[in-house]
């Protein structure tokens, strides 16, 4: 029988032996234990780092790549996927997905990883648009935390704008 299809939103899982695992490259935690983000987890290694640091949720947002799903056992490791082109910034729709899925995680005291090719302009522009949708950041304090937290992050001037647009955006949806 085929492992499930990680690009439906199923679930994988990575192997429970977490002496294997390896940090996926440019991993780092933006909000600990809750929200975390890392280049292509590209092995099951990495898949096994993230499960042994409590990540359940690994949202991908490349249109690229996908990850694989391994035949493993142990914790489950939902995957979410949202493709976003490269260089480009995901519409308003896409943001609001990823912000649902970080909350639903949040919710039920998981942790979520988001990633794209480098984990730096597609998923950049996620982690700040996510920090004005919960910690209420205007669009400069997002980009400029997440950039710190993550140095080269939103690497398209069309990724900071959405970033403004999103802020804008729930502006207006909130009167």
């Amino acid at each position: 029988m085929p492992a499930p299809s990680p690009s439906d939103g199923a679930a994988c899982t990575p192997p429970a032996d977490v002496s294997s695992a390896v940090t996926p490259p440019n991993f780092s935690w933006c909000e600990p234990g809750v929200l975390s983000a890392c280049a292509f987890p590209s092995q099951a290694e990495h898949l096994a780092y993230l499960s042994s640091v409590g990540v359940t949720c690994l949202v991908s947002l490349t249109e690229e790549r996908h990850v694989k799903a391994p035949h493993l056992d142990g914790k489950e490791l939902r995957i979410v996927r949202i493709p976003v082109q490269d260089y480009t910034p995901p519409t308003m729709q896409q943001v609001e997905q990823f912000v649902q899925e970080v909350l639903d995680t949040k919710a039920r005291g998981q942790a979520t990883c988001v990633h794209c090719a480098h984990g730096l302009g597609r998923t950049g522009t996620m982690l700040a648009c996510y920090f004005i949708a919960e910690h209420g950041d205007n669009p400069e304090l997002a980009i400029d935390r997440i950039r710190k937290l993550r140095p080269g992050s939103i690497e398209t001037q069309d990724q900071e704008q959405l970033v403004f647009s999103f802020h804008s955006h729930l502006a207006k949806k909130s009167r």
